[in-house]
């Protein structure tokens, strides 16, 4: 079965007061954090996703993927929260989520 999902074309923004710099750190921050399997990384078992959802049905896919990325914001990058997340399609059938980040205080 092919995935719907495709979480190579996943796009990331953070609306907040922050230098650009700082703004471009959590960017990659939260990049390397959903693109990380959850399991790969020895020290850490636990960072990442799991990539699991892919193969579900899409509102299964936007419930799962919504669900771990908050909880993996929270506990890796706490001094974000997420503020939304929006699906975009393309032409081709597959879905993306785009999400936004904001400061947590």
């Amino acid at each position: 079965m092919n995935s719907l999902l495709s979480l190579a074309n996943s796009e990331f923004e953070y609306e907040g007061q922050a230098s650009y710099d700082r703004k471009q750190n959590f960017l990659q921050q939260v990049r390397l954090l959903t693109s990380t399997r959850k399991g790969s990384v020895p020290l850490d078992r636990d960072l990442g996703l799991d990539f699991s959802f892919v193969d579900r049905p899409i509102g299964v896919v936007r419930s799962l993927y919504a669900a771990q990325i908050t909880e993996a914001i929270s506990k890796y990058i706490p001094s974000l929260k997420i503020v939304e997340i929006k699906w975009s399609g393309s032409a081709d059938g597959h879905i993306y989520p785009r999400v936004v980040v904001s400061d947590a205080g």
